[in-house]
């Protein structure tokens, strides 16, 4: 797969935006000596999520660590567990051994509260969440709206980085 045949940045000769798909996909496909040259400046992650979506062993259900940190055990565990344990925190890893209390959401959703007394230009609280990374596929949309609600200003996207 390569970039938009559409789109000077991704091909050469781009097409005009009036040429009908069977053209953009054969220019794509080198098919009856029709090839343009992609430039691919598609990111590699975007080309392979299909490849990703379809392989049989791909994560559908949450996972909570089930071992210390880096060893590599994982337990499944419900979605309704895993919406309980991000808002509410606690001691999520008591039964493992772990005496640590964890934050949830509900904790860091202050935007009144100063992060920190002495630096109030730090902001509030919320601005202890960070967004990092999202795609154009609705899911930078879903998290901007996410992070603005929530009241941090701490939001960036997949080009931010």
């Amino acid at each position: 797969m390569g970039g938009n045949p559409y789109n000077p940045a991704c091909a050469y000769p781009f097409l005009s935006d009036d040429a009908p798909l069977t053209e953009a996909y054969q220019s794509m496909s080198f098919a009856n000596g029709k090839g343009n040259q992609l430039r691919g400046t598609v990111c590699g992650r975007g080309n392979a999520t299909l490849d990703g979506y379809t392989q049989p062993d791909r994560i559908t259900t949450p996972l909570k660590r089930a071992g210390a940190r880096g060893e590599g055990k994982w337990k499944p565990i419900s979605w309704d567990q895993l919406i309980q344990e991000v808002t509410e925190g606690g001691k999520l890893f008591a039964e493992i051994g772990e005496d640590r209390e964890i934050e949830g959401f509900k904790a860091v959703h202050d935007t009144e509260t100063p992060m920190n007394a002495e630096q109030p230009s730090l902001g509030p609280i919320s601005n202890q969440l960070v967004m990092l990374g999202s795609r154009s596929d609705g899911r930078g949309n879903f998290s901007s709206r996410f992070s603005g609600s929530f009241g941090t200003i701490n939001a960036y996207g997949h080009s931010s980085s």
